[in-house]
This record gives C-alpha cells, structure tokens and sequence, in this order.
C-alpha cells in the first residue's frame, strides 16, 4: 500500500511494503494518486489525460523517474515493511543529510525501526539514522 503525505512543506509517499520513503515532486504527487503496479515502461495514455495540464514532456519526465524507482525495486516492491529504503547513489537518490532525515524521521514515527542504504552514503547520511534511533 503506498500512502501519500506532506510533511514540512515537502510531498512524500511511503510504500508500506518496501518500506521505502520518497520525496516527490509536485506532479509526482498527483501521479501516484493515479497509478497502481505493475508501472509499464511507457506512461500510460490515460494517465496523460489525467495530467493534460501539465506539460507533456514534464509528465513523461516524472512517470520515467516513477518507473526508474518500481524497476530497481524500491516502489511497489516487496519488503518486510519494517525497514526504511534510502538510496543514496545513483537516479532517485537521497542527496544531503536534510532529505534523509527527513525521510528517517517519518519512518521513525511510522513505527519503523530499521533502515537499509542502498548506495555508498556520506557519513552525514548515515548519522540521519543514527539520529533518529533506527537500526541497521
């Protein structure tokens, strides 16, 4: 299940079973209200008619950043629902301390107790963790 929140002024889906937390653009936002997985590699036709206000190329350009994250398995994906996803390299990635401790403080009060990184994080990353008393 993926539930969508606001939290601080920035838009977040948390995947309940993956566990992953993801800042989202505003058009992300409203596309995930809208899609469902499987995610195919074109967006779908209806999908652009939901969002023909919004640039065409602008839409493209988030549902491939959408489908980047269901192919690597980080949204939609399975999990034990029990630990945070952070990906730190790569498309899709968590950049500064900020964003992860963002993400590490909701999955903190979403009962969440672990956290998994995928990537090679900067020491200031992974102290979001520990900050936020998860586990590895």
């Amino acid at each position: 299940m993926i539930y969508l929140y606001k939290y601080n002024g920035r838009k977040c889906c948390y995947d309940s079973k993956s566990g992953a937390v993801i800042e989202l653009t505003a058009l992300q936002y409203k596309m995930m209200g809208a899609i469902e997985a499987p995610l195919t590699p074109a967006c779908p036709t209806s999908l652009r008619y939901e969002l023909a206000k919004f640039d065409s190329e602008d839409v493209s350009e988030a549902y491939d950043e959408l489908y980047g994250l269901f192919s690597d398995g980080i949204l939609f994906a399975e999990g034990d629902g029990n630990t945070a996803v952070l990906r730190v390299s790569g498309d899709h990635s968590t950049t500064d301390a900020d964003e992860a401790d963002l993400i590490f403080s909701f999955a903190k009060s979403a009962g969440i107790a672990k956290y998994r990184i995928v990537g090679d994080p900067d020491p200031a990353i992974a102290n979001a963790a520990e900050k936020n008393d998860l586990t590895a």
